[in-house]
């Protein structure tokens, strides 16, 4: 439940999903090169991402200025 309220508000900013597209795509090719240490930090990077662009979605709600996309 708390996963798709993060990829619904982080895939509701303008250009995220082409973005995250493109990370899925880096992880993936990770994945098949059998990269566990860049697999890792992609999936580390790209849940850093969403978790502010969740936090920065959810200030927008409350009234507060967008800072910074992602």
């Amino acid at each position: 439940m708390k996963f798709n309220r993060l990829r619904m508000a982080s895939l509701s900013v303008s250009g995220r999903m082409a973005i995250s597209v493109e990370e899925h795509d880096k992880l993936l090719d990770a994945f098949r090169r059998h990269d566990s240490k860049l697999a890792e930090s992609l999936v580390k990077k790209t849940a850093a991402i969403g978790g502010k662009v969740l936090l920065e979605s959810l200030a927008h709600t409350q009234g507060e200025p967008v800072k910074n996309r992602f």
